[in-house]
């Protein structure tokens, strides 16, 4: 059943992470596959929006490479990064393997 819940980025960091798309596999390699420019567009509106306090945004590369997502590059208070910058900008915590550190 499809639905909405609530992720913690960095406990300092107060949002909810909003995604659109729908995941699939590229052989072993999982993607995000794109979504019709009207749902995205309205999707992406009411991130916008004022009242949205929210911070993160998940959306399939296709879609910013849509007119309505190449505006994006062009407002101040957007950011736009790949997948791999984000990884890098280490906004994640990591998850603790239970296994680490006890032996067999």
């Amino acid at each position: 059943m499809a639905g909405s819940r609530s992720e913690k980025i960095r406990p300092d960091i107060p949002t909810d992470i909003w995604c659109t798309g729908c995941i699939d596999l590229f052989g072993k390699d999982p993607i995000l596959k794109s979504v019709d420019t009207a749902g995205f567009g309205t999707k992406l509106d009411a991130f916008l929006s004022e009242a949205n306090s929210d911070m993160l945004f998940v959306v399939p590369e296709a879609n910013l490479r849509q007119k309505i997502g190449a505006d994006l590059y062009r407002r101040e208070d957007v950011s736009v990064f790949t997948l791999k910058q984000f990884r890098s900008a280490g906004l994640f915590k990591k998850k603790k393997n239970d296994c680490e550190g006890s032996q067999a």
